[in-house]
């Protein structure tokens, strides 16, 4: 498991094959966990749930709520989480069709439209399939970069003083004895997570 960004009143964890959920949270703990339909829509949480939720329809939540966990669920895909002072969390799932969507885009964009503060975010891109790895036409030898493409649309929605990046340079295929792989595992149910939730102080 790894503590992907070291911050006061935030908690941000991402697993690996040796790491459940469970060893992570507790039974007691609130989580929103989102269907992940590939798609680009954003939910934003501004009500308490009185327990543990997945949404629907949905690859990226937000909220300013403390103690909810944010929970992303990935197996290739690229997993991301935002912290911003004022303070606003958030969860992205970007797979290829979301990331065609812009779903990383648009969930920015509907932020700064929130949250007029210009202190920086800071945005943390979790283990996922590198381009080489990702060939999505093995005849014309065409691969998909998840990391640049959701790149692209981070600095398309901020300016880039607003923002640092985080990465965790790990291939899910590459890195395959570490971590899950739909594609490496033969289409794997298994699939590793992250989460982000501010701690009440």
């Amino acid at each position: 498991m790894f503590n992907v960004l070291d911050l006061p009143s935030v908690t941000t964890f991402s697993t690996d094959r040796n790491t459940p959920l469970s060893s992570v949270l507790s039974p007691q703990d609130t989580i929103i966990e989102m269907a992940q339909p590939h798609d680009n829509q954003l939910a934003i949480i501004s009500e308490r749930p009185s327990a543990s939720i997945t949404l629907p329809d949905v690859d990226a939540v937000a909220t300013s709520l403390s103690d909810i966990t944010l929970i992303v669920r990935t197996a290739d895909c690229l997993p991301i989480l935002i912290y911003h002072p004022l303070p606003v969390i958030v969860a992205i799932h970007a797979g290829r069709k979301g990331t065609e969507n812009n779903i990383t885009l648009h969930t920015l964009s509907t932020l700064t439209k929130h949250i007029p503060d210009p202190t920086p975010y800071k945005i943390w891109f979790g283990p996922a399939i590198c381009a080489p790895c990702y060939e999505i036409d093995p005849i014309k030898k065409i691969h998909f970069d998840l990391i640049q493409e959701n790149k692209k649309q981070v600095h398309a929605a901020l300016p880039t003083k607003n923002f640092t990046i985080y990465e965790s340079k790990w291939c899910t295929a590459c890195h395959n004895e570490q971590f899950y792989s739909y594609r490496k595992n033969n289409k794997t149910p298994l699939r590793l997570y992250s989460g982000i939730a501010l701690t009440t102080s």
